[in-house]
């Protein structure tokens, strides 16, 4: 159908401008008119919609939601994207992804539509614009009651936007798709915080820059606070947490930070994953009104503890995010006073809806495979700098020199070329000093490997191999680490697909 595919970059793109109205009149031919937001005149989102974005963890925090709602009881749709191997997987249902067959008659209903709009002013569809739309169509005809919809890129003008939300969750800042969203971490809080609508609460992970000690919790055993208060090394006029708040003021919303309103604390157990404890923080006395006071409604401070089958601090973040999302959509108490009846669940049981994370498995994220030779195989889709961080993070705390679990680690990594590679492996390179670059083969992103080999920082790594293939990437990476280590592959969503294709699927640990 030619449709414009905004996840594989051409010069055809750069002057194609994002129009929400297209995507407005898509869903109205659709017959879905009443999803859409309507700035004059507010309604209720017809069933309870929770909208995500953030830099990182809002594809994880998406899957954490849908799962606890489904574990609960409700017939829960998710969207996200991308996927990792075939488009079905953006559109699931209690889990399960989309039929070949039903994506079909999607499709089918779909084409007439978009050659009437190739034919208009409007213009036909972006690839996202219909995907998002066949999404929100499948979920209507399977009869969902509830849908989670995750950020494509940004959130002010992505085409998910024109859905009324119920729950609004923005999950991080970091440095990514700079050509579009802006060279600041302020400027790109500004564009993710556009999915906050009048009267729709937000959970927002972005933490204050200056973090009162008294008020945080301990999270994976970390006793005392940052040095000198500072949460992140930013600067003032670069801070993204306010720029969020004010947002949020100014469209007249309630807003619940991770760090101000709650906070979790983590312990990792001794075989994978972590034990969570989330809690209430007292009510911030804040020096500005940006932010609406807390409702007099607020219960006291309350405590919900579970296991989360994921690794990783950032994971068990994720997971008080998705917590509290829980929490806002089963207790009207957490509501504005003027919010919309029959927008909470009330009859959610939040035990229910943990205990799903028990054993949750979220691919490409963390994912552990035993390989036929021996070494433990980690797939991860991270892809910037900062949720390389997270990556490198854990596996050191599982991994490391000083863990009770120490290995021997060898890095295989490949990315696209709109990415930071050297600042990614400058990161990785705190792993191990084994490297092996490749590529992947399916989408034309790729760095290409001379230009990857020139990415490597100097004195990073000790021993740095190279191959077109990925899957013999793997190989060596097993050579060199031995029976009893960990091969890691990282960088790239396409990469983690590659890889991931070529395991059976009884491999996963």
């Amino acid at each position: 159908m030619g449709l414009i595919n905004f996840e594989r970059p051409s010069a055809r793109t750069q002057d194609f401008q994002f129009r929400l109205q297209r995507m407005r009149d898509l869903l109205r031919r659709l017959d879905l008119g009443d999803l859409l937001h309507q700035k004059s005149a507010p309604k209720p989102a017809p069933i309870p919609t929770i909208h995500i974005a953030g830099t990182k963890g809002k594809g994880s925090v998406a899957m954490m939601i849908a799962a606890g709602l489904s574990a609960a009881g409700v017939r829960t749709g998710l969207y996200t994207s991308p996927h990792l191997h075939h488009l079905e997987e953006r559109f699931r249902i209690d889990g399960k992804p989309c039929r070949p067959d039903q994506l079909d008659d999607l499709i089918e209903q779909s084409i007439p539509i978009c050659r009437q709009m190739a034919d208009q002013e409007v213009g036909q569809p972006t690839f996202f614009e219909l995907t998002t739309a066949l999404a929100l169509l499948h979920f209507r005809q399977r009869g969902c009651q509830a849908q989670v919809i995750e950020v494509g890129l940004g959130g002010r003008l992505d085409s998910t936007n024109v859905i009324q939300s119920s729950l609004s969750v923005i999950t991080s800042i970091g440095l990514d798709h700079q050509n579009v969203l802006g060279h600041t971490k302020a400027a790109i809080a500004a564009e993710k915080a556009g999915i906050i609508k009048p009267g729709v609460p937000v959970i927002s992970g972005v933490r204050c820059r200056t973090v009162d000690p008294s008020r945080t919790g301990t999270a994976c055993g970390q006793t005392t606070p940052p040095k000198n208060n500072v949460a992140c090394d930013i600067q003032a006029d670069d801070d993204p947490e306010p720029v969020i708040r004010r947002i949020a003021g100014e469209v007249g919303t309630r807003l619940l930070t991770l760090g101000e309103d709650f906070d979790f604390r983590c312990r990792p157990t001794r075989a994978w994953g972590s034990d969570v404890e989330l809690f209430d923080l007292p009510a911030p006395t804040r020096n500005d009104d940006a932010c609406p006071p807390p409702s007099p409604h607020m219960p006291p401070p309350a405590k919900l503890q579970f296991h989360l089958g994921v690794e990783g601090m950032h994971q068990a973040g994720n997971a008080a995010l998705a917590a509290k999302s829980l929490q806002i959509l089963a207790d009207a108490q957490l509501l504005p006073d003027d919010e919309p009846a029959g927008f909470q669940l009330p009859s959610l049981d939040i035990q229910r809806c943990v205990r799903a994370w028990h054993s949750i498995n979220l691919p490409g994220r963390i994912e552990r495979f035993r390989l036929p030779d021996g070494p433990m195989l980690i797939i991860d889709t991270a892809h910037n700098e900062d949720s390389i961080t997270a990556l490198a993070t854990t596996l050191e705390n599982r991994f490391g020199p000083s863990a009770p679990d120490r290995r021997r680690m060898v890095i295989v990594f490949g990315t696209s070329r709109d990415k930071d590679a050297g600042s990614m492996l400058r990161v990785l390179s705190r792993l191990t000093d084994r490297l092996v670059l490749t590529r992947f083969q399916d989408n034309p992103r790729y760095l290409p490997l001379d230009r990857l080999a020139d990415a490597v920082p100097p004195r990073s790594f000790r021993d740095v191999q190279s191959s077109e293939s990925s899957q013999d990437a793997v190989a060596m990476a097993c050579r060199a680490t031995g029976p009893d280590g960990v091969v890691v592959v990282c960088g790239s969503f396409f990469l983690a697909d590659e890889i991931r294709r070529g395991i059976q699927i009884e491999t996963l640990i």
